[in-house]
């Protein structure tokens, strides 16, 4: 159990006892696995072909392009927007900036640089307003992204000394990198919300925000260095990169990194990696399960062993009953144990998942259930359920969901009147319905304010 203190509806998660290490901040944690050479990282490309790095083997990668990036006339406090099409590029390049104290800016690279598209679009938008360095490119866009930044240039003489670093440079660098020693509030990365609802805003997460979020997760649900992480999802957001990267590397446990399309081409693959990873903590939105159920004949015809699969979220949309248990009662004779299932609630303002559910379970639910218990919030944080005059509700009346902690942003850059509105000293302002049920439960409804 995550609660420590409980009054109405507003819910302190217990201490937090869990600091992976005692600088608190990324370069530490990097440098503590640099000495680990059996569990590391994998990375699959669209074909589905595998490449691998030990925690030591990534430290040498991360290292040589940091020194790559300080030859580049980068410097700590620097901003970097990674257009890298690789996840292990991704991955070497977010680590290698955390290095050297830049702070990476990760976007998805887009499908063409020489036309109009929603990604150049939100390239060109964070170089515009973000106070961009440079961009960090792979080799085979370096010139795109020169071709399509120089419009921008052309148009606007203030992002005249905007670069473009080609990755295959990087790694013909020979100089020993100067490894950065950050604070442990200082900026760790920059991560753009979706825009749905206007244009991106931008993100900054510190060091000890992202170990917080990963440290009490690992605390709260009991993960070891003998887990294995599975991320599936684009390599832009704290989901991917929080969630399942900073949190398996504070585990010093094996985190494999798949392309999106790769699953979202054939769904059944998700359960193929799996079996073959034997991962045992993934996530996906509540819509994959339902693509999974729409092929339910395909599944019954084939074999896996899903044992292994401990901590499977659901989370990043509504999650729908029904959908939940169709998926559960379908798989469970593949191996999925019966709490396998984890509804959750988290925003890149939280660096992803701020409450986890101890398990969705057929016995404990029905398909008429209108919401979905997302669990109890995670050590070291609160939330509560509060009302239009900010004032704290009883246990089981709805209202506005708030939340604090040390994983919680301090608020949207250049924004200053949005945060004004929904940030009310430490407690952010979701823009979500809820109410809290019994001790440990959160109960989401719908969404009012769509901040992200």
């Amino acid at each position: 159990m995550s609660v420590a203190n409980k009054s109405g509806s507003e819910i302190r998660g217990s201490e937090r006892t869990r600091f992976s290490v005692p600088e608190n901040q990324l370069v530490a944690l990097l440098l503590a696995r640099r000495s680990v050479s059996g569990n590391g990282i994998t990375a699959l490309d669209k074909r589905g072909d595998s490449s691998s790095l030990s925690y030591a083997e990534f430290y040498q990668h991360a290292g040589q392009l940091c020194a790559g990036l300080q030859n580049a006339g980068l410097r700590p406090g620097d901003r970097l927007v990674l257009q890298l099409s690789d996840a292990l590029e991704v991955m070497v390049g977010f680590w290698g900036c955390i290095l050297a104290g830049v702070v990476p800016v990760p976007l998805n690279t887009a499908p063409f640089y020489d036309r109009a598209n929603s990604q150049t679009d939100r390239l060109l938008s964070a170089v515009d307003r973000f106070s961009i360095s440079a961009v960090l490119s792979s080799a085979e866009l370096h010139a795109p992204i020169i071709t399509l930044l120089g419009t921008l240039t052309r148009d606007d003489p203030r992002h005249a000394d905007i670069r473009v670093i080609n990755m295959a440079d990087c790694r013909r660098i020979t100089d020993a990198p100067e490894i950065h020693s950050p604070a442990p509030d200082d900026p760790a990365a920059m991560f753009l919300t979706s825009g749905s609802t206007g244009a991106a805003k931008g993100v900054v997460q510190t060091h000890a925000a992202m170990l917080a979020m990963a440290d009490a997760t690992i605390q709260m649900n009991g993960f070891t260095e003998d887990d294995v992480t599975l991320n599936w999802m684009s390599l832009d957001h704290a989901g991917s990169l929080v969630f399942l990267g900073v949190m398996p590397m504070a585990l010093g446990a094996t985190q494999v990194h798949v392309p999106i399309e790769y699953v979202l081409k054939e769904p059944t693959r998700w359960l193929d990696l799996i079996e073959n990873w034997r991962a045992s903590i993934t996530w996906a939105p509540n819509f994959v399960f339902s693509l999974l159920l729409d092929r339910q004949q395909q599944l019954l015809s084939r074999q896996w062993d899903l044992s292994c699969m401990r901590f499977m979220v659901n989370a990043g949309e509504a999650v729908v009953s029904a959908t939940a248990r169709r998926f559960l009662a379908l798989l469970q004779p593949f191996g999925l144990p019966e709490n396998a299932l984890r509804p959750a609630f988290g925003m890149v303002e939280t660096c992803s998942g701020i409450t986890w559910s101890a398990g969705f379970r057929l016995e404990q639910t029905s398909d008429s259930d209108s919401f979905v218990s997302l669990g109890p919030v995670i050590p070291g944080a609160a939330m509560k359920i509060v009302d239009e005059s900010g004032q704290t509700v009883e246990e089981g009346v709805e209202g506005r969901l708030w939340v604090r902690g040390p994983s919680v942003f301090r608020g949207y850059e250049g924004e200053e009147a949005l945060n004004a509105s929904m940030l009310v000293g430490d407690w952010l302002i979701t823009g979500d319905l809820a109410y809290i049920k019994a001790v440990s439960y959160t109960h989401l409804t719908l969404p009012t304010t769509p901040y992200v």
